[in-house]
């Protein structure tokens, strides 16, 4: 692993610490930390892709794939976070993820083929046990016939395509135990957008929920992106 990507792994836990200790309670005591450090976690991730991409000579054919990946998730979490402002904040948000998990079941796609595995979308099924779970959880977490119709229209295709995602990591990681932390990936984004979900359509505002979401979402990216680490 090159060191630079190490350094980046190390940075991420470290500035959400920071942002946790200096930062303040929101109104609703829902996040703590301090947004620019908690948005640079995904910039270092952004950078992460970008150094694996560099230095990956194997799975050069898939490396940029995760690279766009994560940089529309970089988008995407300043869309959601106000940084970007635009209108239908959530569906904004959600349009850049889903170009982002497009990115990302492209790279898995490419680097089965590049190491002769088969298919993790055409070659399995796997995905659609995911596809299956999350679509269970989001009628009984997550929709809401109180809010927009096309929110809620968004938020379980958002879900389905997630899923596919997060599937195609774990149709790689049966074929091969290397992938298993790109799997784990995958599903903690799940997991961090089901939780946001819940949030977001049914008001679901815990303690910190928000702060629990990002360290499980950031991890999750963290994860996805090392993916042609070699």
């Amino acid at each position: 692993m090159p060191s630079i990507v190490t350094v980046g792994l190390i940075a991420i836990p470290v500035l959400l610490i920071i942002a946790f200790i200096f930062g303040q309670y929101n109104p609703e005591r829902t996040r703590r930390t301090l947004k620019p450090l908690r948005m640079s976690t995904s910039f270092v991730a952004v950078l992460i892709a970008l150094v694996v991409w560099a230095s990956n000579t194997r799975l050069a054919g898939a490396a940029p794939w995760f690279f766009s990946g994560m940089l529309f998730g970089f988008f995407g979490d300043l869309i959601l976070a106000d940084v970007i402002p635009l209108p239908k904040r959530m569906i904004s948000g959600i349009i850049a993820f889903g170009l982002g998990h497009i990115c990302y079941i492209i790279g898995f796609i490419n680097v089965a083929a590049i190491l002769g595995l088969s298919n993790p979308i055409a070659g399995s099924l796997f995905w659609v046990v995911y596809v299956l779970a999350s679509s269970f959880l989001w009628v009984v977490f997550i929709n809401n016939p109180a809010k927009s119709r096309t929110l809620n229209i968004g938020s379980l295709i958002y879900a389905w395509l997630i899923s596919v995602m997060a599937g195609a990591a774990g149709g790689l990681a049966i074929q091969d135990p290397y992938f298993t932390p790109t799997a784990i990936g995958g599903a903690l984004f799940l997991v961090s957008d089901l939780i946001l979900g819940n949030r977001e359509l049914r008001d679901n505002g815990w303690f910190l929920v928000h702060d629990v979401v990002w360290v499980i979402y950031i991890t999750g990216q963290a994860l996805i992106v090392t993916t042609g680490v070699q």
